[in-house]
């Protein structure tokens, strides 16, 4: 008699887990490049999406068939929406918080350190220095802002005159700050039918993960 064939066990490697957060509800270009990012990483990432819920954004998250976590950021300063995306990381296990948007970067960043995390990015689109608000509000979106960015692995800017403002005048470290421009739908703009120059790039994006 032959001998038994020995059992072979298959290793599943783990899951990891991301929560993306933004401030708004309506469809801008941040929540475009979010978008972008669920629907082509789903297939390798347990994905989730915080941000305000009934509007067009959350339609299109669920239409991906990701998970949406409504967020209560109706109020200008609450601790609500730092508990809801505190439990939210728990509940789920996330592994990396992704976050977009003014407050959206202060509620994540803070939920993110109580919670233990090892991994925070941020996309900065436009720095709170930018923002079209009165000097008192701006003063407080900056020092909320410098008060937690410490706890940020990666920074995602979209131009290499952000990374220049970002390294410069705050002070953060370079490795800490990558620049990733903002990509397009292949399924809508085809490289071979507008343009020899067009290039996509949203998917680099996931660079900054590792």
């Amino acid at each position: 008699m032959g001998k038994p064939a020995k059992e072979t066990t298959e290793v599943t490697a783990p899951v990891t887990n991301v929560l993306y957060v933004i401030d708004g509800s309506s469809f801008g270009g941040g929540e475009r490049v979010f978008l972008q990012l669920v629907s082509k990483l789903k297939k390798d990432y347990r994905i989730f999406v915080a941000a305000c819920p009934g509007g067009s954004f959350q339609n299109k998250i669920e239409d991906e068939n990701v998970a949406f976590i409504p967020l209560d950021l109706n109020r200008r300063v609450s601790p609500k929406p730092l508990f809801q995306i505190l439990r939210a990381i728990k509940a789920n296990r996330i592994d990396i918080v992704h976050s977009q948007g003014a407050r959206a970067d202060f509620y994540t960043r803070v939920s993110g350190r109580l919670a233990g995390l090892r991994h925070q990015v941020c996309t900065l689109a436009m720095p709170v220095e930018g923002f079209d608000v009165g000097a008192p509000r701006k003063t407080v979106y900056r020092l909320a802002d410098q008060a937690t960015e410490a706890v940020v692995d990666r920074f995602i800017v979209v131009s290499d005159a952000l990374r220049k403002m970002l390294i410069e005048k705050r002070g953060i470290d370079r490795h800490r700050v990558v620049r990733i421009y903002n990509g397009i739908e292949l399924d809508r703009y085809i490289p071979g039918k507008i343009g020899a120059g067009v290039k996509a790039v949203s998917y680099t994006h996931l660079r900054a993960h590792e």
